[in-house]
């Protein structure tokens, strides 16, 4: 069998990069958004269309740059060294960041599955006994991290499914109404500052350039993954939010640390709740586990190049990156401290904005970075197809941080 044969088309890459983004990102939104009610609805599709330009962006950088290892060496390729260091910087930070996140989220599952409320101590160490637990994991090398990760991408997308299907089973047209715009403000106001939330769900759209190599016709088949895997979350995302909104208030949605083992449980009862619960746990264990793997790979990237410490980094040749790993530990544990806050929805939310914004960065410049490398395209159809995406990109990106900023 030639290699052409054991590469996927374009469909199957689309569930691929679908896959990469459904899963622990929204577990907790509906939570954070219910501050504004239903009408989220409608800033999830304009996060879904820029979302869809972004992943444009990198498949675009994909056909042009296929010699680029990673999506931060782009804007040091484009522009000075430098920029390539303020890029490693800032996904480096989102890594350690935003693991916090996601353990939080675990933290409100775990909670959610004995049916107990952890206050503000006994939430804070659940969340340190979570990251050094899976920092453990991921010192445990990277089979073992794929392992969970795969085994748990399934099991985590049950309860998003289980929501869908209940949710507009029992769906209430009055519930869903009362809970439009809770926040009284107009929705032009209400609604741009939700957008940096929102993105939360979306980081990860620019997987489609990780398996350009694996693609059958990557330069037509790469933007068409991109964009349609993208659109598929967005579509998920959509039904699960509003399947959400139908069955219970926005002001009880508000308050809960499980938003979709409390809906599900509801309707379905107690029993349902738990296993709901047990697979949304199980899902942000493992993606949790994967990303600080990654943002371990990542630390000794930036220290093989200079950018870190020899005492914080494992830089020998085939080393593993256990400094680096040691080191995310222990920035994930002064995050989770420093972001502490008596309400778990608001700690959350605090984490996953300052994590978008650190992408949005991450983005504007890959956005610019392709208006730059649009000029060497022979085809003038698609030079000026890269610059415009581009432009919208940036802009885009610039505008979905300042939204929320100026709110």
């Amino acid at each position: 069998m030639n290699d052409t044969a054991k590469q996927i088309g374009p469909a199957l890459a689309m569930a691929i990069v679908a896959g990469n983004m459904i899963g622990s990102g929204v577990f907790l939104l509906p939570a954070v958004l219910a501050s504004v009610g239903s009408a989220s609805l409608i800033a999830w599709g304009v996060a879904a269309v820029i979302a869809i330009v972004l992943a444009l962006v990198f498949a675009f950088l994909g056909r042009m740059r296929d010699e680029t290892e990673t999506l931060t060496e782009y804007p040091g390729a484009a522009f000075h060294p430098a920029f390539g260091f303020v890029a490693w910087a800032a996904y480096w930070a989102a890594c350690f960041i935003g693991n916090v996140a996601i353990a939080i989220v675990a933290v409100g599952y775990g909670a959610a599955i004995f049916g107990v409320v952890l206050d503000t101590a006994q939430r804070f160490f659940a969340i340190l006994l979570t990251i050094w637990v899976l920092v453990g994991c991921a010192l445990a090398g990277p089979r073992f991290v794929g392992r969970m990760s795969s085994a748990t991408l399934a099991i985590g997308l049950a309860p998003i499914a289980a929501a869908i299907v209940i949710g507009f089973a029992g769906f209430d047209v009055d519930v869903f109404a009362a809970s439009w715009n809770v926040s009284g403000a107009p929705l032009g106001d209400a609604l741009p500052p939700t957008l940096l939330s929102i993105f939360w769900a979306f980081l990860g759209l620019e997987s489609a350039n990780a398996i350009a190599g694996r693609v059958r016709h990557p330069k037509r088949n790469i933007a068409i993954a991109a964009a349609g895997g993208v659109a598929i979350a967005a579509v998920v995302y959509a039904l699960a939010t509003t399947a959400l909104f139908g069955l219970m208030p926005a002001a009880e949605l508000a308050k809960s640390s499980a938003p979709f083992a409390d809906v599900i449980g509801s309707v379905a009862g107690s029993v349902a709740s738990v296993l709901v619960a047990c697979a949304a746990f199980a899902r942000t264990i493992g993606c949790t586990a994967g990303w600080i793997y990654v943002g371990g790979e990542t630390g000794q990237a930036g220290g093989r190049r200079g950018f870190l410490p020899k005492q914080f980094s494992s830089t020998a040749p085939g080393a593993a990156p256990r400094r680096d790993l040691i080191v995310m530990g222990v920035l994930m544990s002064l995050v989770a401290f420093l972001t502490l806050t008596p309400d778990l929805v608001a700690q959350f939310s605090l984490i996953a904005d300052i994590t978008v914004y650190v992408f949005l960065l991450i983005y504007i410049l890959c956005s610019l970075a392709l208006i730059r490398f649009a000029g060497a395209v022979a085809r003038k159809d698609l030079r000026w197809a890269a610059r415009c995406i581009g432009v919208f990109g940036a802009l885009a990106s610039a505008w979905i941080g300042w939204s929320a900023l100026s709110a």
